[in-house]
């Protein structure tokens, strides 16, 4: 995809111009259902995500927090 780039008066990147094609097609990805835009995302997003909504239930009290042992044998 050929992308071009506004640089501010700085010199630092901007804003990001792109084909009208390929907006056009990420528009129609961002609209196709949630389970379908779900499958396509790498493990590592979908494992971000998880991982926010373990914090977020930790937060809430609705799950307990894991000890830094049980972390270290998660690796």
């Amino acid at each position: 995809m050929k992308v071009s780039y506004i640089i501010n008066e700085k010199g630092a990147r901007s804003a990001v111009v792109i084909p009208i094609k390929e907006w056009d097609n990420i528009e129609r990805q961002l609209q196709k259902p949630k389970t379908k835009l779900r499958k396509r995302k790498s493990p590592l997003v979908r494992e971000m995500e998880q991982a926010i909504e373990e914090v977020t239930l930790i937060k809430t009290g609705k799950k307990k927090p894991k000890s830094i042992e049980q972390l270290l044998h998660e690796l």
